[in-house]
């Protein structure tokens, strides 16, 4: 019926919109329990002029998180995350985060990995961004976060606000993103 075909057509608009959001996720929604708000609203702006992390920290941290080869990724990137702060005002652990969920530091057996996208990045169209090296794919991650329409300029500065907008269905990807930057946190020694 005329009826079925038009709900039909709607429910392929709504799944081509819902598939627009930069991540990758596929998981089911409730699979993870509750988490601190305190974590989910943690502003993950930082000062450009007086960076919360050295690189040597920085370094310090990715050793400790470990995990083969995407803690290596992690520690070879360390300039392009330290970058972050001086150049963008986003914190560095926040981003390491978000690829650690993304695309396991680059390690993911996906288009996305292979074309140096470490953040589930979409284009305009709906397909995966394509970076010349993990170094670049930081760095457009970063000017996404501060200038880009939907984050920072937005008054968006929470891992839950970003989520909100980085990702759908957000609330996995909030938890994950929030745990994650609180875990690599938790390996900082140098700080306080």
């Amino acid at each position: 019926s005329m009826y079925m075909k038009n709900v039909k057509f709607l429910m392929l608009m709504l799944l081509a919109v819902l598939s627009l959001s930069s991540c990758e996720n596929e998981e089911e929604e409730d699979s993870i329990g509750e988490v601190d708000e305190e974590l989910l609203n943690k502003d993950v702006r930082v000062s450009k002029t007086n960076p919360k992390y050295t690189k040597k920290q920085l370094k310090k941290i990715f050793q400790k998180y470990g995990n083969g080869q995407a803690g290596k990724n992690l520690e070879n990137w360390v300039d392009s995350f330290y970058k972050l702060q001086t150049d963008y005002g986003v914190n560095p652990l926040f981003a390491a985060a978000v690829t650690i969920n993304e695309q396991s530091v680059g390690t993911a057996d996906s288009t996305c990995s292979r074309q140096n996208n470490l953040f589930s990045v979409r284009t305009r169209s709906g397909g995966w961004m394509s970076y010349s090296s993990p170094q670049e794919s930081i760095d457009r991650f970063g000017n996404m976060i501060a200038n880009g329409n939907n984050y920072f300029t937005q008054n968006k500065y929470t891992i839950k606000k970003i989520g909100k907008t980085y990702c759908s269905p957000p609330d996995n990807w909030i938890k994950k993103v929030a745990l994650s930057t609180n875990q690599l946190e938790s390996y900082d020694t140098e700080s306080e």
